[in-house]
């Protein structure tokens, strides 16, 4: 083996125990009873700056993960015309009242929506010689939010590193589905 591969094996080795130092946040409405949420709508996540259309991935993995765990969401391209059609949340700001409306015509008990704090796809580079490589790293930020009141009801965050962006990703959404999870079960209970 020479000396490129062993830095290379060293340097993703490390990579793989570091990034399982995420920095996970969760912060719950107290009091809220979420045994009244059964269908939602997962809203386009903002993009990272810089990377344009960066929040369709999350926002997909999100609905994916959601899907998995039972919950029902209405589809994308329906979550769009109604979005067009009453001419809901412009610019992104996500009106009490506006959310009132969406889950009205949506038919949906909450929204979840996001943003990447942090995205830096993964690369390689050479120095004295050497090709390295530096793993992806992402953030986001993601919050439940009640049609009901239009208050936020669950926010989490965390940040990850891993050999790509889309793995990266599928193990932020993975993890905060899990929590979001966990906290809807303990309403259930």
């Amino acid at each position: 083996m020479n000396k490129s591969s062993v830095f290379t094996a060293l340097f993703l080795c490390s990579a793989f125990f570091m990034s399982s130092c995420a920095t996970q946040s969760i912060v719950v409405k107290p009091g809220y009873d979420f045994s009244a949420i059964k269908r939602v709508a997962v809203l386009n996540f903002n993009d990272a700056p810089y990377y344009p259309n960066s929040g369709a991935m999350p926002s997909e993995l999100f609905t994916k993960y959601m899907l998995k765990t039972g919950y029902s969401v209405i589809e994308r391209t329906r979550i769009d015309s109604i979005i067009q059609e009453h001419q809901l949340f412009l610019a992104g700001v996500l009106d009490p009242a506006q959310v009132k409306e969406f889950g009205k015509v949506a038919g949906v008990d909450a929204i979840i929506t996001g943003s990447i704090s942090m995205l830096t796809p993964e690369r390689d580079f050479y120095e004295a010689g050497y090709q390295r490589f530096i793993a992806a790293q992402v953030g986001i930020t993601c919050r439940m939010i009640s049609v009901e009141t239009g208050e936020v009801l669950w926010v989490g965050s965390d940040t990850y590193d891993g050999m790509n962006t889309q793995t990266a990703f599928e193990y932020l959404i993975s993890s905060l589905v899990d929590e979001l999870m966990k906290t809807l079960k303990k309403a259930h209970q």
